[in-house]
């Protein structure tokens, strides 16, 4: 395959390249290309379609023709994400809930230390379930709008890090702060497919650059550090779309600034930096 132009979508797009083949010894192979529903097993048990070929259900609830039976995921929508089908489910929960006049809203103690609550929220982690235990089933939750991090998760060259808040500045209100890592990323737009808030985190988030050219390429929100000197950091930094060039001291205080008008916390560079500086360049 080969890479051509960027398409309206901001990627680019790929082609295969004629006659150009890779061969690989293999024991076995499992394809994942998500192919159809066999909607004839639907059909054979009394769920109806429409002239369209699509399933007739309730859009409120996800209940199809027959009653007490519900359907989602990529048996409803074809081809779908994980978030998408967790939606269908939860829909349908509620419903059924509604149903059985089951008043339930499952809520967690907000007052909990934020970072204690982040350890203790392992995805591998499995509930033990009890058939009439409806608190049980409710703490599977993942808690995405506490602890997210799905862009992190995602990603196959690690080209998006999760940093403790606490570590840049106390006036975040998220455990975690996405920073992006434009070395590592090839675009490939797997964590704007699962992003559960509709984001695009390799175009959003605050990014760290290795190198000039791709610091004027992008758009993004970041910095590049252009220099270390006499105990002198030098970077430029792009906040709202305005490029400045500031220079911070070895103990984070801002010496220069070639903008007045970028209001960016010279103290959250400075934490990013002395804490976390194996993610930016290392030709320093």
């Amino acid at each position: 395959m080969k890479l051509s132009e960027i398409g309206e979508d901001g990627r680019r797009k790929v082609f295969p390249i004629e006659d150009e083949f890779e061969y690989f010894n293999v024991d076995s192979v499992i394809t994942a290309i998500g192919e159809n529903v066999d909607s004839n097993i639907l059909i054979k048990n009394g769920i109806e379609f429409d002239e369209f070929g699509n399933m007739r259900v309730d859009k409120n609830t996800n209940e199809t023709n027959i009653q007490n039976l519900f359907i989602g995921g990529d048996a409803l929508r074809g081809p779908s994400t994980v978030v998408q089908s967790m939606a269908d489910g939860k829909k349908a929960a509620e419903a059924i809930l509604s149903k059985e006049n089951i008043d339930f809203n499952f809520k967690y103690d907000s007052t909990t230390n934020k970072i204690e609550l982040a350890a203790t929220i392992q995805k591998g982690n499995i509930c033990k379930q009890n058939k009439d235990d409806l608190v049980s089933e409710a703490e599977r939750c993942l808690m995405c709008s506490t602890v997210c991090n799905k862009c992190v998760d995602v990603c196959p060259n690690r080209a998006n890090v999760a940093v403790p808040s606490a570590d840049l500045s106390e006036s975040f209100s998220n455990l975690f702060q996405i920073i992006h890592i434009d070395g590592f990323c090839n675009e490939c737009g797997n964590c704007e497919t699962f992003c559960p808030y509709y984001g695009a985190p390799y175009k959003e988030k605050f990014t760290i650059f290795w190198n000039e050219k791709e610091f004027n390429d992008s758009i993004n929100d970041g910095i590049f550090l252009t220099s270390k000197e006499n105990d002198t950091l030098n970077f430029l930094l792009r906040h709202n779309s305005e490029v400045c060039k500031i220079s911070l001291s070895k103990n984070g205080e801002m010496l220069s600034s070639s903008s007045r008008s970028v209001d960016f916390p010279n103290e959250m560079i400075w934490n990013l930096y002395s804490k976390f500086n194996y993610l930016f360049t290392s030709q320093f």
